[in-house]
C-alpha cells in the first residue's frame, strides 16, 4: 500500500515486448561489424505507451547474472508532444495526464536501461522508491538519498520489463580500485593492495552513512558489494547559488578560512562540495523491507549460500542486518587490500576475544603497520561481529530496546555505526589536508573522465 501502479514512472503494460531480443541482437551484431569496420547495425529505440521519454540503446553497460543494463540516450518522446494526443488518448483509452518526475532534481540527458527478462518483478523499483521516499523525509537521513541510484520508470510486461535508473559513468569502487593500481594517485601508492588509506576511509565512511540511513528506515540492501557501489564524484549542485555550490576541487586553500572541523580539506557535514562526492549504491533486487515483519523477526537463508555471504547465513544461523554489514566489510576490505574479505573464527582462548563470547570472527589479512590499526579492527570488528558485547553494550547505552528473543542481539547497531563512522571521520580531519584527499579525488576524477570518453566513443 499503496499500489504500484499509483506510482509516477510505473508502466503497467498489457501487451507484450520484443525490446529485449532486439537489445540483444544489436549488442551483438554492433560488437561484430565495430571489429570487422563495418557500419553499426540500426539503433534500437525503445518507446513506451504512455511514456514522456524514449530511450535510443547506445552500449551495452554490463552483462550481470540476471538482469544487463544498457546506456540509453533520453530523450522526449515524440508521443507526448502529439498535437492530437488528447484525442488519441481518448480514443484509445490512455490516461492523457502527464506523469510528474518522482524526484526534485530534473532527469538526466543518458540513463541506464536495467532489462529483466522471464517473469517480470517490480520488486527492485518498489525498494528503491520506498528507500528514497523515507530518507527524504527522514531529519537525521535525508542527506544519503545523493548515495542510492534513483529509479525513474518500470515497464513492465509479461515476459520482460525495463527499470530505467540513472546513469553515472564514473564506474564501481572496484573499477576504481583495478585502475588506481596502475596509476600514481597518492605519495604513498604502491601498485599492489587497494587504494590510499585517506582515500579508503572517505568512501568507508560514505558507505557507513548510506547503510546507517537504510538500516534506520527499515530497508535491508541484502547485496551490498564493490561492484554495486558507483562513484559519485559530482559537479557543483546546479540548484545552489554559485557561492554556495563552488567545488572543492575549484577552491583553494587561501580562498576560504580554514577551519579544522569543516574546511575544503574534509567536511563530514558536506560543506565545500564534499556533499556532491560519495558513492551511490545500484541493485536494490534482493533488498528487504524490514517494515513488512515485527521487530523481533529474524532469517534463514533457503539458498546455496557462498564464500562472499555472512558468516550468519553460511553457517545456517538466523540473521537479520548482518547480511549488509559483512556487505560493507567487504567492500572496504576491496579498499584496503584489493582483494575480497575472509574471515575467520576467532580462537576461543585467544587473548583478544571478547569475554563470554560464543562465536566471534576477525580478517585473515594483516592490517599494514602504517595503517591506523586500532581504527580500522573496530571497524571490521563491529561490521563482522555486531551482536559482541562491546557493540551491544553501545547499543543499550543509548536506549535500543532489546528484541524478544533473548539469544539474539540488537539490531540495527545504528549507534555502533554511528560511533564507529565519526571516529573516522575524527581521522579524515586530523589526516585530510596532509594526505592530499582532495587532490587525490581531483586527479581520480581526471582518470574517470578519460575512461569515460573512450568507453563512449
Amino acid at each position: 500500500e499503496p499500489p504500484l501502479d499509483t506510482y509516477t514512472g510505473y508502466h503497467g503494460h498489457v501487451e507484450d515486448s520484443n525490446y529485449a531480443s532486439m537489445i540483444q541482437k544489436f549488442v551483438k551484431t554492433n560488437t561484430r561489424r565495430s571489429k570487422s569496420g563495418d557500419e553499426a547495425f540500426d539503433t534500437p529505440i525503445l518507446e513506451f505507451p504512455g511514456a514522456e521519454r524514449s530511450y535510443i540503446i547506445r552500449r551495452e553497460l554490463g552483462a550481470g547474472a540476471y538482469a544487463p543494463v544498457y546506456l540509453a540516450e533520453s530523450v522526449d518522446s515524440l508521443e507526448s508532444y502529439d498535437s492530437d494526443s488528447d484525442d488519441s488518448a481518448r480514443t484509445s483509452g490512455r490516461d492523457s495526464r502527464p506523469k510528474l518526475n518522482a524526484y526534485a532534481t530534473p532527469r538526466n540527458p543518458f540513463e541506464a536501461v536495467k532489462v529483466e527478462n522471464g517473469p517480470s518483478s517490480a520488486w527492485e523499483f518498489y525498494m528503491i522508491r520506498a528507500a528514497y521516499d523515507r530518507l527524504r523525509q527522514s531529519v537525521d537521513h535525508a542527506r544519503a538519498t545523493d548515495s542510492i541510484v534513483r529509479a525513474h520508470e518500470l515497464h513492465v510486461h509479461q515476459r520482460e520489463s525495463f527499470l530505467i535508473e540513472d546513469y553515472r559513468g564514473q564506474g564501481t569502487l572496484l573499477d576504481l580500485v583495478n585502475i588506481v593500481r596502475n596509476e600514481s594517485i597518492g605519495s604513498n601508492h604502491t601498485s599492489e593492495g587497494g587504494l590510499e588509506e585517506a582515500l579508503a576511509m572517505f568512501f568507508s565512511i560514505e558507505l557507513f552513512r548510506t547503510v546507517e540511513a537504510l538500516h534506520a528506515n527499515g530497508v535491508l540492501h541484502g547485496d551490498i558489494k564493490a561492484d554495486n557501489c558507483l562513484v559519485r564524484l559530482d559537479d557543483s549542485n546546479p540548484n545552489e547559488p554559485p557561492t554556495k555550490g563552488l567545488s572543492l576541487l575549484d577552491l583553494g586553500a587561501d580562498e576560504c578560512p580554514f577551519d579544522p572541523r569543516e574546511s575544503i580539506h574534509y567536511s563530514p557535514s558536506g560543506s565545500h562540495g564534499w556533499k556532491q562526492k560519495g558513492l551511490a549504491l545500484i541493485d536494490f533486487g534482493r533488498g528487504i523491507d524490514m517494515q513488512a515483519f515485527s521487530p523481533n523477526v529474524q532469517f534463514i537463508a533457503d539458498w546455496e549460500t557462498g564464500a562472499h555471504e555472512c558468516n550468519e547465513i553460511r553457517e545456517a544461523r538466523p540473521w537479520t542486518h548482518q547480511i549488509d554489514l559483512y556487505g560493507v566489510a567487504g567492500v572496504i576490505h576491496v579498499l584496503l587490500f584489493g582483494k575480497y574479505v575472509e574471515s575467520t573464527p576467532v580462537d576461543s582462548n585467544d587473548e583478544n576475544s571478547p569475554p563470554g563470547s560464543s562465536r566471534t570472527y576477525r580478517i585473515r589479512e594483516s592490517l599494514k603497520r602504517y595503517w591506523d590499526r586500532e581504527l580500522w579492527a573496530g571497524v571490521f570488528d563491529l561490521l563482522l561481529n555486531p551482536g559482541a558485547e562491546r557493540w551491544q553494550r553501545i547499543e543499550r547505552e543509548n536506549g535500543a530496546p532489546d528484541i524478544a528473543l533473548s539469544s539474539a542481539p540488537i539490531l540495527p547497531v545504528l549507534h555502533s555505526m554511528r560511533y564507529v563512522r565519526r571516529g573516522m571521520e575524527e581521522w579524515l580531519l586530523a589526516h585530510a589536508e596532509k594526505k592530499g584527499l582532495a587532490l587525490q579525488l581531483r586527479k581520480i576524477e581526471h582518470l574517470l573522465a578519460e575512461r569515460k570518453k573512450k568507453l563512449e566513443k
